[in-house]
């Protein structure tokens, strides 16, 4: 239920609609995936899915068998498949007894244990040798290495399958319900690949999902779901995507200008007008600088919507690989969101009615930039 209420779908228009929340991650009280009814601005648990039978176990499971250990890695083995071919995709689909209900091969997992001694989520090796033995052992191949053409393959083929099993579960939910808008919640609903395939897939007029749909929404989502079953007014929309601390010029000035004032490595100008500070901005990042930009309440989420973001300029061809390395010192193949302004949006991307405020959405580029742009950096 907090994950169902952390969607806000209560603060939309046309509550009297028929629509649904479906929530989807590892598991939770037991359960792995929900799908929620909501009418009349009341909310109904229409179906369930019992651990351990979890897209979020299917997933993570592949993300580790590839080498990416560390606990919440998943969205790089997303960014990976990007660069494989789903040539595992039938031998994969094997693994998964049935789409609806969703059912495992539990032959081929270990039931995932987290540990938090050390002050961070670790979590125990969730594949079983024979998962690992299909793949690896024939293959000879002793080390993981994301570089190697069968983890991209792997990587495609787990992200293809999970999207065609959301898809289809969405599918038939709708069709039985007759419901045009969808929130998507829960861990597994951070697959922005997937969601912008299932904006692709027209089969929702709507799709909904908030800045922070993983458990630590769960916590404002409980929030709310105690305000409406107390009948507690919840005024406006609610503007949490910017909810975290902010600094004011005179907090800036005595914590770290005033502390690094005498120091000759550091050039410090301090612009008045904000249009003034934007075309300097503007200026350096043209000349392939790299901004750190601060301003305002910190952005409540995993996603940089701007408020606490590193600026660059995407039309110079090595800057992505300069920022990977030097900057944030992370895998090479690792991507970046494009920042743009509303208006462009839509001729610059296939959007189909849709918007992306939190970051949450992969949108298709349209033709005419993608020709336009690799004829702008090949010279």
């Amino acid at each position: 239920m907090a994950h169902a209420y952390s969607t806000l779908f209560f603060l939309e228009d046309n509550k009297k609609d028929k629509s649904f929340i479906f929530s989807f991650d590892g598991s939770g009280d037991f359960s792995t995936m929900e799908f929620f009814l909501i009418q009349n601005d009341t909310v109904k648990l229409i179906k369930k899915n019992i651990f351990p039978h979890s897209l979020g176990l299917f997933y993570t499971a592949f993300t580790q068998l590839i080498g990416f250990n560390n606990y919440g890695d998943e969205y790089k083995f997303m960014g990976l498949a990007g660069f494989g071919k789903p040539t595992y995709y039938d031998q994969l689909k094997k693994i998964i007894i049935s789409i609806d209900p969703f059912k495992l091969d539990i032959s081929y997992f270990n039931l995932p244990i987290v540990d938090y001694s050390n002050n961070f989520p670790q979590i125990n090796k969730i594949y079983s040798d024979k998962l690992e033995n299909i793949f690896f052992q024939k293959e000879k191949v002793f080390e993981r290495d994301y570089n190697l053409k069968i983890c991209k393959d792997i990587a495609c083929s787990v992200q293809k399958i999970f999207e065609d099993i959301v898809i289809n579960l969405l599918n038939n939910f709708k069709e039985k319900y007759k419901v045009e808008r969808v929130y998507l919640t829960g861990g597994c609903s951070f697959n922005s690949s997937l969601v912008g395939k299932l904006v692709d897939s027209n089969i929702f007029k709507n799709i909904y999902l908030g800045p922070n749909p993983g458990d630590a929404g769960g916590a404002i989502g409980s929030a709310f779901y105690f305000c409406k079953k107390k009948k507690i007014k919840i005024f406006g929309e609610q503007s949490i995507n910017f909810s975290g601390p902010a600094f004011s010029n005179e907090d800036i000035n005595k914590q770290v200008i005033s502390k690094i004032s005498n120091n000759n490595e550091y050039k410090i100008i301090y612009f008045e007008n904000f249009d003034n500070l934007s075309k300097k901005t503007a200026e350096l990042l043209k000349l392939e600088s790299i901004i750190f930009w601060f301003q305002d309440h910190m952005e409540w989420g995993p996603r940089a919507l701007g408020n606490r973001s590193i600026l660059a300029d995407p039309s110079k061809k090595k800057i992505k690989d300069f920022i990977n390395i030097n900057v944030k010192k992370r895998e090479p193949f690792r991507p970046f969101a494009v920042s743009i302004l509303e208006q462009f949006a839509n001729e610059t991307f296939w959007m189909n009615r849709h918007l992306s405020p939190n970051m949450n959405v992969v949108f298709k580029t349209r033709d005419h930039i993608i020709k336009n742009v690799s004829r702008y950096c090949s010279h």
